[in-house]
């Protein structure tokens, strides 16, 4: 094999590994993290730190508002970060 045929061997491996790199570097900035714990557990496990309050505490119109706010805040996350992730498709 010439010396050119080996240099212009390389420049091609060196490319196509730059290429394969920068592909699954994309996939992965494209791919959305889940979260570790899923958002109807996330809820459940709020439910029931307010549902141990409240037999502790006599208000319970307070906690169940807590409660409530607490829901809608892990839904909007939620729903926020699929939305993210529908845009980043795009």
């Amino acid at each position: 094999m010439k010396n050119s045929q080996k240099i212009l061997l390389g420049i091609v491996v060196t490319t196509l590994s730059m290429i394969m790199v920068s592909l699954a570097i994309q996939s992965l900035l494209l791919t959305p993290k889940l979260p570790t714990i899923p958002i109807h557990e996330q809820i459940k496990i709020k439910a029931d730190s307010v549902a141990v309050g409240s037999a502790v505490q006599p208000d319970t119109a307070k906690l169940r508002k807590l409660q409530e706010l607490k829901i809608r805040i892990a839904t909007a996350r939620y729903n926020d970060s699929v939305q993210r992730a529908k845009n980043q498709r795009r």
